[in-house]
């Protein structure tokens, strides 16, 4: 039975999204970003950095980052009608117009002058606003491109640098205008007007930007958009009209979507293009948990590169045909029941060879975070063969382009070490492959901590339900996945070392610069059109990747000891490596005390366990901390283990050796049945708010007030 205030009031939405959806869609993010524009710029006159950020048709303004005391400034913009809580987003409705949107902004500025009058948010340097030059001459290089340009649509056209950018999963047209808006109001070279005399350029005023939308949705989508490719190489960019910047968001389908980006050369030459290779770990950052991204070229590269495949749990369980609460048991049995990989004599991930290699000519590889010492593979599989006994062993290493057919790579103290160090040993080097582009399943087999000489692949196979097909390298002994969409093929040297790093790792920090082993690469083998998969380093797919595998084998380790734990899981603020929280059905006092230690048995990069009881939800991490906040006493609950060993990769430990926390977070057995009893609303579903909100409520205030 439905309540009929609820389909009432579902009925009342449904009318007013009919009635004023367009709006609501594009209309309220522009003035949204107009209003931002005019808060930062206000900002700027005062000396002060942009503090307001927007998303469609929110707003939130940070000044108390800069400097605690300016929270006050929420109270004198409440004092002025307008209402936003400090750590609160604001938002505009369709309600809001022109004149309630300049009352905000005055609002704003006035608190702002009456902080800055008793010096809080002072000016970090005197800021000199200056009047636009309404005309700007053209420099000789920009004096020859335009008279070329002149010269007739063929030649006009030769400036034309393009990119085209696929758009995988939901898409809101509102966010992607809004964010093209703020792309073109930071750059002044892309709002360039040129005088048709050739002999000035103005800047235009920055205005939200409308998107067109051309719909080639169907069976032949993608030889039209081929089609509509070809034409708009074909069509000028007005620059005497326009600005030096065109773009066209075309629809293949209800989630999948090409943004086409073409400028003219006199803004942006193919070099700046390039920089868009640089930029792709930036753009899948920000889309985290939103959709995978797809770029189908990068600059100099037609390979396209795709990110963010494994950036949520559900699309991790939905790659294995699981639901999201099965996924760590179904990790468990592949682990237990491993089904071992059948070899082929041939396979797509072969179609073509290069014996020839360069690694960044031949491949689109990022550089991810700033401080990265250059271009690094990711999401590469690196396949190692044991050099005694031949089985196979899989992990992720980070690996650094360092020349055209030299990678430095950082071998953690597993099993592929161990191989390595064997063939070392012999004066030998260790055959590998680094594999790019495979089925989910493979990926999550290949973080299994699993016993040496277990080969992950065949744990990938019992997770997909079927045998891994694999195939032998060209020029080496490792087998690997057929169906894969890129090998690199080559040796760890033996007694060479080069400088690898710094690179951004798991615990958000950068892993320091050192001597590292080096891989020299034989040769390349690909699909015909293969896809580059990219993982950014310290982003969300690099910690539940490593996380998931991790959970299950804790979870597994835990239940042999303790049949009272139901549940673990790895917290993305801990990195989804240093702090587990683990849900029991608590059975005897003492018994979290007895987990907690058991659990940091299990893996030496637990930095943290909190026990938490079946009432807490272990996927939010508020509800565990909320347990720790009711439920535990430092002096009752804690425990503390000093000088153990722990992951080099965290900046707080001595290279290593770190300090582990226990905390029991679960409820005494014995206790009086209100003392823990969470409180709940009686009956808060069956309330009549006709009835209960028939009152005015500014005339109840008014009463209140009047006393």
């Amino acid at each position: 039975m439905r309540h009929p205030l609820v389909l009432a009031a579902t009925e009342a939405v449904l009318d007013h999204l009919e009635a004023q959806g367009s709006v609501l869609w594009q209309d309220v993010p522009a003035r949204t970003a107009a209003l931002v524009s005019r808060m930062n710029a206000a900002l700027a006159t005062r000396g002060l950095p942009q503090l307001v950020e927007t998303y469609n048709g929110w707003f939130v303004i940070n000044v108390t980052a800069r400097d605690p005391r300016a929270t006050l400034l929420f109270a004198l913009m409440r004092m002025e009608g307008v209402h936003v809580l400090d750590g609160y987003c604001g938002f505009l409705t369709t309600a809001h117009g022109q004149a309630a949107i300049g009352h905000v902004a005055r609002a704003f500025e006035t608190a702002l002058d009456a902080l800055q009058s008793v010096g809080i948010l002072a000016p970090s340097q005197t800021v000199v606003v200056t009047e636009a030059i309404p005309e700007i001459p053209l420099t000789a290089s920009q004096r020859e491109i335009w008279m070329t340009h002149q010269l007739g649509d063929n030649a006009a056209c030769s400036f034309n640098e393009s990119v085209s950018l696929y758009l995988d999963g939901p898409l809101q047209l509102a966010a992607l205008e809004s964010a093209f808006t703020q792309l073109l109001d930071r750059h002044d070279a892309l709002r360039m007007v040129f005088a048709r005399s050739g002999s000035h350029f103005s800047i235009a005023t920055p205005t939200p930007v409308a998107l067109p939308v051309l719909d080639l949705s169907g069976p032949d989508s993608e030889p039209a958009l081929q089609d509509l490719l070809a034409t708009d190489a074909t069509l000028p960019i007005e620059i005497t009209t326009h600005g030096p910047i065109r773009a066209t968001l075309v629809r293949l389908g209800p989630d999948r979507h090409v943004l086409v980006i073409t400028a003219h050369h006199i803004a942006c030459d193919g070099w700046s293009f390039n920089l868009l290779i640089d930029e792709l770990a930036a753009v899948a950052k920000r889309l985290e948990n939103e959709r995978a991204v797809l770029f189908p070229s990068s600059g100099q590269h037609s390979i396209p590169v795709v990110a963010n495949l494994f950036a949520d749990r559900s699309w991790i369980a939905d790659s294995l045909g699981v639901p999201t609460a099965e996924l760590l048991s179904r990790f468990q049995d592949a682990v237990r029941h491993p089904l071992p990989w059948v070899e082929v004599k041939a396979a797509p991930v072969q179609d073509v060879v290069l014996r020839e290699v360069d690694l960044l000519r031949q491949l689109p590889i990022p550089k991810h975070n700033e401080h990265d010492s250059g271009p690094y593979i990711t999401a590469a599989l690196l396949i190692a063969r044991n050099p005694k006994t031949g089985i196979q062993n899989v992990s992720i290493q980070r690996c650094q382009v360092s020349g055209p057919d030299r990678i430095g790579v950082l071998l953690l103290p597993r099993h592929t070490l161990h191989y390595f160090r064997m063939a070392e040993e012999a004066g030998e080097a260790l055959e590998i492959a680094l594999v790019i582009g495979v089925h989910p399943a493979c990926i999550l087999a290949s973080q299994a901590i699993a016993a040496l000489d277990s080969d992950e692949m065949e744990i990938a196979g019992a997770l997909l339900g079927k045998p891994v097909e694999m195939v032998k390298c060209r020029t080496n002994g490792v087998r690997v996945p057929a169906h894969a969409e890129i090998v690199i093929e080559g040796r760890i040297l033996p007694r060479v070392r080069e400088p690898e790093g710094p690179f951004g790792e798991f615990p958000q920090y950068y892993g320091p610069r050192a001597d590292r082993e080096v891989i020299q690469v034989d040769a390349i083998t690909h699909r015909k059109n293969p896809i580059f998969h990219t993982i950014v380093g310290g982003g969300v797919e690099h910690l539940l990747l490593g996380g998931i595998p991790r959970e299950a084998t804790l979870l597994d380790h835990l239940q042999r000891s303790f049949p009272s734990v139901r549940d673990v899981r790895l917290t993305r603020g801990g990195t989804c490596r240093y702090h587990l929280a683990v849900k029991i059905e608590k059975a005897s006092h003492g018994e979290p005390k007895n987990i907690i230690m058991g659990a940091f048995g299990g893996h030496y990069d637990l930095k943290q366990v909190v026990v938490v009881d079946m009432d807490v939800n272990i996927d939010d991490e508020s509800e565990i901390e909320w347990a720790i906040a009711t439920r535990f006493q430092a002096d009752r609950d804690l425990v503390i283990v000093s000088g153990a060993q722990g992951s080099k990769l965290d900046p707080s430990s001595h290279n290593g050796v770190s300090a582990k926390m226990g905390l029991d977070a679960t409820k005494p057995l014995s206790t009086e049945p209100m003392e823990f009893k969470r409180i709940h609303v009686k009956g808060v579903e069956n309330v009549d708010l006709d009835q209960a909100l028939q009152d005015d409520p500014k005339a109840a205030f008014a009463r209140i007030l009047a006393g």
